[in-house]
């Protein structure tokens, strides 16, 4: 059981497969993602999506995407935040 994992393009694809399976059954309890994720993954049980900098993000719609992937089986429910850079406030 892993605590923490990552999941980003440079993984391998076989990697990427453990990942999915490990986070689909529970095994992992904190997922460090890129937009990479939300590409063909479907997973409904997460609870939380937090986006980092606000410069990091490509676009409003980028972020409603990424927002989207929370709580989206109807027992579950959802956080999205949004951590911004000083400059922005």
């Amino acid at each position: 059981e892993r605590v923490i994992a990552i999941y980003h393009a440079s993984i391998s694809d076989l990697l990427k497969k453990y990942t999915n399976e490990d986070v689909a059954n529970d095994k992992c309890r904190i997922l460090c993602a890129s937009s990479t994720y939300g590409l063909g993954v479907d997973n409904r049980k997460v609870h939380r999506v937090i986006q980092w900098r606000l410069s990091r993000l490509g676009s409003l719609e980028d972020l409603v995407q990424r927002w989207g992937r929370c709580a989206r089986e109807d027992s579950i429910q959802g956080l999205c935040l949004l951590f911004v850079e000083e400059t922005y406030v």
